[in-house]
């Protein structure tokens, strides 16, 4: 990835023949699965899902039959009956087949057993259902494939709302940072990652490059930088970040913010990594409730500090890929054109830093940026 190896400089670690890490360019799935259940058995983000009911439409990637299923049993909730991963993503600029998603014209295809065995599921999808395969997960949430591309705009929409309760629900998400679109491998998995390991043999001992901080790998990743994978991140409770170097473990417990492969790799900075994506959480807004609306109304414009520096392909999805993060902020209450109703006088105090006289045009935030 352009730029990634320039972050690690050259900072060396000493390291016996016995402590030599041994997970080289693949990852060991037996190892994963024990970080997630000890989380799961110690941290409280296990117990945090709403369990909310299924939205309209809601489908699911059957990982073991490869199809795409929709008939789950009446009142199953998200995360309770139904448990499943869910998937961050880059689709990136190239042009796709537009049989790479769910559409009207191949979804009877899509559902049939082995109905994915019949058209090209990109390389990121691919790998990310080898993940759940590996860590004994059946179902996986992919917005290409679980949301129908030409579908109904009632059904998307309904879909699009309740990306707050899916992340949120989802076993844990997995972070596609190690490509630039949807067509390129998840490093670990289907492909070797690089090993950066220097051995010049000095005093019996070997000299290995040292590994980045996760939040040094997502700076120099393109995932960072989209709309979509904002909330995707933020909504999620449980995270498993592929780098192209290794693997992490981020959950939205306050008293362990991570967990990383590669032990030798400097030294343990939860303050730092909590920094990354653990202190985005929304968690305390969706058990405890707010304590004021203005404390609710600053954490919106926090939130949207961070969102609009990103970029969107589309810039018509402004306020659909913020949509989680406002309802879950503000359960689901009217909000018009991104301004919440129940904040509405604040709301309408924004300003453009960089140039507070061209915000006149419109008082609402996401026209503004949908028009510039």
């Amino acid at each position: 990835m352009p730029g990634t190896r320039d972050t690690i400089g050259i900072a060396l670690r000493a390291a016996s023949q016995e402590s030599r890490p041994t997970h080289g360019g693949h990852i060991s799935w037996p190892a994963v699965q024990q970080w997630i259940q000890g989380c799961s058995d110690d941290h409280d983000c296990a117990t945090k899902s709403e369990h909310s009911t299924m939205p309209q439409g809601f489908r699911l990637i059957d990982v073991d039959d490869r199809n795409v299923v929709s008939d789950f049993p009446s009142g199953s909730r998200l995360g309770r009956d139904v448990k499943f991963v869910a998937l961050s993503y880059v689709w990136g600029t190239t042009a796709a087949s537009r049989e790479d998603a769910l559409l009207e014209s191949n979804k009877n295809g899509l559902e049939a057993p082995k109905g994915l065995d019949e058209i090209h599921v990109p390389k990121a999808i691919e790998d990310a259902m080898t993940v759940c395969r590996q860590l004994g997960l059946r179902y996986l949430w992919v917005d290409r494939f679980c949301i129908q591309q030409d579908g109904m705009e009632s059904e998307k929409k309904a879909q699009i709302n309740a990306m707050g309760s899916i992340y949120s629900s989802a076993e844990f998400t997995i972070i596609h940072a190690s490509g630039t679109s949807m067509h390129d491998p998840i490093a670990g998995v289907s492909t070797a990652r690089e090993v950066f390991q220097l051995k010049p043999g000095v005093c019996g001992l070997e000299y290995m490059a040292q590994y980045p901080d996760l939040q040094i790998a997502l700076q120099a990743s393109r995932w960072v930088e989209r709309g979509w994978t904002y909330q995707e991140a933020v909504l999620s409770r449980r995270k498993l970040f592929f780098t192209p170097f290794e693997l992490w473990l981020e959950c939205n417990d306050t008293r362990e913010a991570y967990q990383r492969e590669n032990q030798y790799s400097g030294d343990r900075n939860t303050d730092v990594l909590k920094g990354t994506m653990a202190s985005l959480s929304l968690e305390q807004y969706r058990i405890a409730g707010i304590a004021g609306n203005r404390t609710r109304f600053q954490e919106l414009v926090r939130h949207l500090e961070a969102y609009t520096r990103r970029s969107l392909t589309q810039h018509s999805d402004i306020l659909d890929a913020f949509q989680g993060i406002l309802t879950t902020l503000y359960n689901s209450r009217l909000h018009i054109y991104g301004l919440p109703e129940a904040d509405f006088g604040e709301a309408l105090l924004w300003y453009c830093k960089t140039n507070h006289i061209t915000t006149l045009v419109t008082s609402f935030w996401a026209i503004y940026i949908e028009e510039h």
